[in-house]
């Protein structure tokens, strides 16, 4: 009995902080950083704020929360592009595709994760945490460039170089798509990127060694 009691409240507590990812979520892209509060997020996940204390214990917490779960998100889908592609060129574009997709509909909550790393350098640090899942997801990324370019589909070139010159392109698209300065549609800046890259990363078959 003791132990389907235990079962039952890590199920209601799961449920708990799911509500409240999709609270902060939401005020995130409605507020911001700045705008991030207890009281609101308590307010989104129709409870009091003394319950959310109950799980988190100020709101750098709960942006921490949020950013882990699409991260680790971001990971799995990553992992399983690259095994349903043999070629690495292949893996490379459907990942462009599928970053800017999830880019623009999260673009704000990208946005506000800056504005708290930024300001926040408990964040910073914890972000490079050697079991955070975006260390994983960038040593994948350096693996991919690093086997395409064994396989001679891509160009000679420094992967960890390359790998911060992608994220950088793809972090700056969201930030402009949040700032209102970018209103192309995702597959639009898919391809162009794409095409960026295919002209100067991806060796064509004429060219090939």
């Amino acid at each position: 009995m003791q132990k389907l009691s235990e079962k039952k409240k890590e199920i209601v507590e799961e449920m708990m902080k799911e509500a409240f990812q999709h609270a902060t979520c939401t005020v995130l892209e409605e507020c911001g950083w700045p705008g991030l509060t207890m009281e609101r997020v308590a307010e989104k996940a129709g409870v009091s704020k003394g319950t959310v204390y109950n799980y988190f214990k100020d709101k750098r917490e709960l942006v921490w929360c949020v950013m882990e779960k699409l991260i680790s998100d971001l990971e799995k889908r990553t992992g399983e592009i690259f095994r349903r592609n043999e070629s690495c060129a292949d893996a490379l574009r459907e990942l462009i595709r599928e970053e800017m997709l999830s880019r623009k509909k999260n673009a704000n909550i990208m946005t506000a994760f800056l504005h708290a790393f930024h300001e926040e350098p408990e964040l910073r640090k914890r972000m490079f945490d050697k079991r955070h899942p975006f260390l994983s997801l960038q040593a994948m990324i350096e693996d991919l460039l690093e086997r395409g370019m064994e396989k001679g589909e891509f160009r000679s070139m420094d992967p960890v170089a390359m790998r911060s010159i992608l994220n950088a392109i793809l972090m700056g698209v969201s930030r402009q798509w949040a700032g209102g300065h970018l209103t192309l549609a995702p597959d639009v800046m898919s391809d162009s990127i794409i095409s960026l890259l295919t002209d100067g990363l991806i060796i064509k078959g004429d060219d090939r060694p």
